[in-house]
């Protein structure tokens, strides 16, 4: 099967059938393994299959190693949801909110330049969470409502997961009737394919709904049905999180016999998950249930394992912060050799480009520059002006005073060329002591008052030529030009050549401009 395939297969297993999932992000593996690109995307999906199994650390890894590949590759979805995992881990185990932050911004950035609003929902809803987990509420349905704007099209379980959230912050501030209004928005969108974690998730604001109408019948209903979505293996563990973080909100002396089934169940899970912070939340509805039903004894002993797990937590936190830390140098390390690479890049270009010596375009200008240009003055219409100069007598020069008194007077001519290089006008050193400029729609008036301009100011160097056939002594040049707007069946080296011919027919009548197409 190719590597699209089990892509698209992949995603149809991933929420109801992780081991099969696995094995096929095990598959990608010795599939067009070379490129970029396709390790990138492995990465990614097997950081997804990371998170999903708990393993955050594992997830942290695979995550920076698919930036280290998608950059600068067309799977630009993939390359910001590696963000989002950075993000999701540091918000989930390190509980560190601003490190978080700075990963959804970094993925958000990418999406939003690159129009994938589908994407770029995921980190509004995570920016969302951040701000529901500090308790910062109205922030917080900003974010989730920009979340379900960009994502009300797509629909699937992740527009889904938006509703349910601003339901659930609807519960958080009390106002229970807009809670109501956003889960019958859920369950009008609910199909049968739903998963049973958004399943779970509508239970928990079902029931909050419930117990603030004092329907208690129906928050035991909801409950129950909680504990057969866990007994069943099928809930996910951001929904596990969900349910640890509003149980007590739900604690009820009515409610003792459905609690103690639901914690013992929760216990099990969160032994299952080796995740400390499910650990230390199950203990915090134990410490919660046992302050309610006045169980001391039971209350002793869960405050001595969650001091020792809070103790852990601590040490935990530390080592996040040190991958963290790390993990920025390595980005700033990364960044920088990308920057120097490009900065490397633009030097051979450049280098590729130019004459060592005058720092002029080169003949490689031709076919990457000029030559296109002289095919759109074709179509367009253009005016198309050739200059060909050269230095009269240099082979003498040379002879005289030597090669490296040659090679400063070459460089001297063609920085005032140099000068007047834009956008419409191209100097080339053409070879030895030739120059070549190229006019693109100007002028033969301007073109004129250029090669002029370039006689004159030669003169004005005032070189010393004792061996010259000039009258001055110093060092001159010959100017030829040929301008025309060029026909369909025209050609830029026939231009080149009809300017060398004014060149010559210059020397030759001893004029140093010469224009044949006035």
């Amino acid at each position: 099967m190719e590597y699209e395939g089990l892509i698209k297969l992949y995603f149809e297993v991933r929420n109801t059938k992780p081991l099969e999932a696995k094995q096929i992000i095990e598959q990608m593996k010795y599939l067009e393994s070379e490129g970029n690109a396709v390790k990138g995307r492995h990465f990614y999906y097997e950081a997804q299959l990371y998170y999903e199994n708990a393993n955050l650390e594992q997830c942290l890894c695979h995550a920076i190693t698919g930036i280290q590949h998608l950059m600068n590759q067309p799977y630009v979805s993939e390359f910001a949801k590696c963000y989002n995992l950075m993000g999701v881990v540091y918000d989930n185990k390190g509980n560190d909110h601003m490190q978080a932050l700075q990963y959804y911004l970094e993925g958000l950035d990418v999406a939003e330049k690159n129009n994938d609003h589908k994407t770029s929902s995921v980190f509004y809803n995570n920016i969302g969470c951040i701000y529901d987990g500090l308790h910062d509420y109205a922030t917080a349905a900003t974010y989730f409502e920009q979340a379900l704007k960009n994502n009300v099209n797509a629909g699937g379980e992740e527009f889904l997961m938006e509703v349910l959230n601003l339901a659930l912050i609807q519960c958080e501030i009390g106002d229970f009737k807009q809670a109501a209004y956003y889960y019958e928005y859920a369950e009008i969108h609910t199909e049968l394919s739903i998963l049973e974690e958004n399943r779970a998730h509508m239970g928990i604001i079902k029931a909050l709904i419930s117990y603030h109408n004092h329907d208690i019948e129906e928050v035991k209903k909801q409950l129950i049905q909680i504990c057969e979505c866990g007994k069943r293996g099928d809930m996910n563990i951001n929904t596990f999180l969900e349910v640890l973080g509003q149980i007590d909100t739900l604690m009820d002396k009515a409610l003792i016999n459905e609690f103690k089934e639901v914690l013992i169940l929760l216990g099990n899970i969160a032994s299952k998950l080796d995740l400390l912070e499910a650990k230390i939340k199950v203990i915090e509805c134990g410490i919660a249930f046992c302050k309610m039903i006045e169980n001391e004894q039971q209350l002793y002993h869960l405050l001595e394992i969650y001091y020792e797990l809070a103790r852990q937590n601590e040490r935990e936190k530390e080592k996040m912060l040190l991958e963290g830390m790390n993990l920025k140098l390595k980005m700033r390390d990364m960044k920088r050799r990308q920057k120097e690479m490009k900065k490397k890049s633009l030097k051979y270009k450049k280098l590729a480009q130019h004459d060592a010596l005058t720092g002029l375009y080169n003949r490689t200008i031709f076919s990457q520059k000029l030559v296109p240009l002289f095919e759109e003055a074709k179509t367009l219409g253009k005016n198309i002006g050739v200059l060909i100069a050269d230095i009269n007598d240099f082979k003498q020069y040379n002879d005289y005073y030597g090669h490296v008194s040659g090679d400063h007077c070459i460089h001297d001519i063609a920085e005032i060329m140099r000068i007047l290089c834009n956008d419409q006008i191209y100097f080339v050193r053409y070879g030895g002591d030739e120059f070549l400029g190229f006019f693109y729609d100007v002028e033969v008036a301007y073109v004129k008052q250029i090669a002029q301009h370039l006689y004159q100011e030669v003169k004005k160097l005032h070189v010393e030529h004792a061996k010259t056939l000039h009258y001055e002594k110093t060092i001159s040049i010959t100017i030829g030009c040929y301008y025309a707007i060029p026909k369909d069946m025209d050609d830029f080296f026939e231009f080149i050549a009809k300017a060398d011919n004014e060149l010559y027919r210059g020397k030759n009548n001893g004029i140093s401009v010469n224009f044949p197409n006035e």
